[in-house]
């Protein structure tokens, strides 16, 4: 099923592709404009650090929250990939993996100040306002989505090798990925609504932010009161978020359910701690 499902969707993008190319053009030197001119300046310097971070040896002691920490300091998908991690390792069961997915895979801290709250807003202050929106939305969504039993369970973190070169390497490649899939969804989409009658703004950039996380920043951002939204947006992620989460979550044999069914409550959560804070622009 999932390879005639790939089949189809690469033929569908091919066909856009082939049927408006100009702006499938235009939305990829779009796209790509917002990797060099925002994503790059403002992400790649947190990737670093936050790879030195996650790589480090960390005492064992019983750390329930750890994979919420550093997923928040990695960002996506730093979370998943730690929480499979320990999963595949056999230092955390089944049942307490599948709940992490629900709410441990979140927007890193390096987006929400960087990109969104300083590039794109140009108000680095309201990246506080949004990582607590966040913050609050996965910790509700650990009560949810908690598990029939909570073993206490020790935790080892691997350490990374090969210090700074190798983790500039690291951060080059998965900024690389971004920037890709940044370029591919941005195109993509521009082809599509250029078959389709002028979409409302808003409604614009609810569809962005369903495919690609910063596209649908951008989007969310250029609109007045904005503010619920992009909380949304970033607590969702995205198609492009989750197809590289669901790559750590097949190779672990884990369910994907928790973890759907945690971003769609975080989203709706999101929005609400936003609106609650005043969080509108």
């Amino acid at each position: 099923m999932k390879p005639v499902f790939s089949v189809i969707s690469a033929a569908g993008g091919l066909l856009l592709l082939l049927l408006c190319p100009s702006a499938a053009a235009d939305g990829a030197r779009a796209g790509l404009s917002l990797t060099i001119e925002v994503l790059l300046p403002s992400l790649f310097p947190f990737m670093v650090l936050t790879d030195l971070l996650t790589g480090s040896a960390l005492p064992g002691t019983e750390r329930r929250f750890l994979s919420f920490i550093l997923g928040f300091a990695g960002g996506y998908p730093t979370g998943a990939r730690l929480v499979c991690g320990l999963y595949s390792s056999g230092r955390i069961r089944r049942e307490e993996a599948e709940w992490r997915l629900g709410w441990c895979s979140n927007c890193g801290i390096g987006f929400l100040f960087g990109t969104v709250a300083a590039g794109l807003l140009g108000r680095p202050a309201l990246g506080i306002t949004l990582l607590l929106s966040q913050v609050l939305s996965a910790l509700c969504c650990a009560l949810f989505l908690r598990p029939p039993r909570r073993a206490s369970v020790a935790v080892f973190l691997p350490t990374a090798a090969g210090g700074l070169p190798a983790a500039l390497s690291r951060a080059a490649k998965a900024m690389a990925g971004v920037g890709s899939g940044v370029i591919l969804i941005s195109a993509l989409l521009s082809a599509a609504e250029s078959l389709l009658p002028p979409l409302p703004p808003l409604i614009s950039a609810l569809l962005r932010g369903t495919c690609e996380l910063s596209l649908g920043a951008r989007a969310a951002a250029a609109l007045p009161g904005g503010g619920v939204l992009l909380s949304s947006v970033c607590a969702f992620g995205g198609l492009c978020v989750h197809l590289q989460c669901l790559g750590f979550i097949s190779a672990a044999r884990l369910s994907p359910r928790r973890y759907f069914a945690g971003k769609a409550l975080q989203a709706l959560l999101a929005a609400f701690f936003a609106f609650v804070f005043h969080f509108c622009w």
